[in-house]
């Protein structure tokens, strides 16, 4: 067993970790930035909007083309798919557009058919995510990802930056048929790793995170300030928090809880 420590705060007792990807371990403000962006721009085409109302539909996903980052109340980068489908769906007929949800599900689709061809180019790893990674696995740890992207695309990007050699275990969207909040994904992971829910924190960016380690019965859930919401706006879901992974270490060792 191992101990994550963190800034005035220690959690014993620990056997693995299911790890958020994006705005944990990947930059998510260039990633997301990128697949809204052009998002908004085929929708733009596919309703003849005009290009001055880019940034408008952005804003509506949750993007700010402006700062280029992600907005802290999202959509997009917090909840699922459908949930942005549903939030650029009431910003088109804001601006008296007759959107249908099937149509943004095709533009999305597409979007990220094409996307895919080079989304490597947006791959950032965040400062300290290796580091956690290496450090968990020499602690002897089991390591799960746990994502709303799908498993392929996760894979790829773990490939493509050398993250893949540290996981045991990677859940996407297709993985189950329930999303993060339901819990069913990280008890799928604990399923892979073969451990206990009570020897097994949560690392992620979002309440969401929270959730659904609370869903699962982990043991808690550390929450970093790298993806959209900032660290006091996190330290209503957990009580342990970092600024970013670079805060976090592992400390080998039979602790007890």
């Amino acid at each position: 067993m191992a101990l994550l420590e963190g800034n005035g705060w220690k959690i014993q007792g620990i056997s693995g970790l299911i790890l958020d990807k994006d705005g944990t371990l990947i930059d998510s403000h260039l990633y997301w930035g990128e697949i809204v962006q052009r998002r908004a721009k085929a929708a733009s085409e596919f309703y003849g909007i005009t290009p001055s109302a880019h940034k408008v539909l952005c804003g509506f996903m949750g993007y700010d083309t402006e700062t280029e980052r992600l907005l802290p109340e999202g959509p997009v980068a917090l909840v699922s798919r459908q949930e942005v489908i549903k939030a650029l769906l009431d910003g088109l007929r804001s601006m008296r557009v007759v959107p249908s949800e099937e149509d943004l599900g095709n533009i999305f689709n597409r979007v990220m058919d094409d996307f895919n061809k080079n989304l490597m180019s947006y791959i950032l790893v965040l400062p300290g995510a290796e580091d956690l990674l290496r450090d968990a696995k020499a602690a002897g740890l089991k390591l799960a990802l746990v994502t709303s992207d799908s498993a392929v695309s996760a894979g790829k990007i773990l490939r493509h930056t050398g993250l893949d050699k540290y996981f045991d275990s990677i859940v996407g969207r297709e993985t189950t048929t329930e999303d993060k909040s339901t819990g069913v994904p990280a008890l799928k992971a604990l399923s892979d790793m073969g451990l206990t829910r009570d020897a097994v924190v949560a690392i992620g960016d979002s309440p969401v995170d929270a959730g659904m380690s609370a869903k699962a019965g982990l043991k808690t859930a550390v929450l970093v300030a790298s993806g959209q919401l900032p660290i006091e706006k996190l330290k209503r879901y957990s009580k342990y928090v970092s600024e970013s992974l670079t805060g976090i270490k592992v400390l080998k060792g039979d602790y007890e809880n």
